[in-house]
């Protein structure tokens, strides 16, 4: 794996290091991964997810009222 790019973020909550690009070795390429940081330091990394907006730009809903 290979970091292409580092944006560094801090939320105030002190959880978030920043956005990260990474190169896995077959070449894809993962757009906004998330650095995170634990209570106790440990670090890891969240895939990037985006929430999927209905005809109105809105986010889509399922039955629960909970955005998909």
């Amino acid at each position: 794996m290979r970091v292409r790019k580092f944006r560094p973020f801090t939320n105030p909550a002190g959880t978030m290091a920043g956005f990260l690009s990474v190169e896995l070795p077959s070449g894809l390429i993962l757009n906004d991964c998330k650095l995170m940081i634990g209570a106790a330091g440990k670090r890891w990394i969240g895939l990037p997810a985006v929430k999927r907006p209905d005809a109105e730009d809105q986010p889509q809903l399922d039955v629960d009222g909970k955005a998909q």
